[in-house]
């Protein structure tokens, strides 16, 4: 049986876009049986602008288990997303 996705992400500015928040849902058979979220870092912290493509990238990783969400918070610190 077929796996369909959902995505939505808020863009914002400051100095250049950003994805602000987003989020992937997955559905099988009309059921939600994932969903993964993403928040940038607050507006004082420079880690906000990231690496959006891999930050997509990460949240498909959570969602298929892939990476933990420890994981990805550690790539945020060290700026790699």
């Amino acid at each position: 049986s077929e796996l369909t996705l959902t995505y939505v992400s808020r863009w914002s500015w400051d100095f250049r876009t950003f994805i602000a928040d987003a989020q992937i849902k997955a559905y099988k058979n009309n059921e939600k049986v994932g969903q993964v979220e993403f928040k940038a870092p607050n507006s004082a912290n420079p880690d906000k602008w990231g690496k959006d493509n891999k930050r997509i990238i990460s949240m498909m990783d959570l969602l298929f288990g892939k990476q933990t969400v420890s994981e990805a918070q550690s790539k945020i610190k060290l700026g790699e997303m």
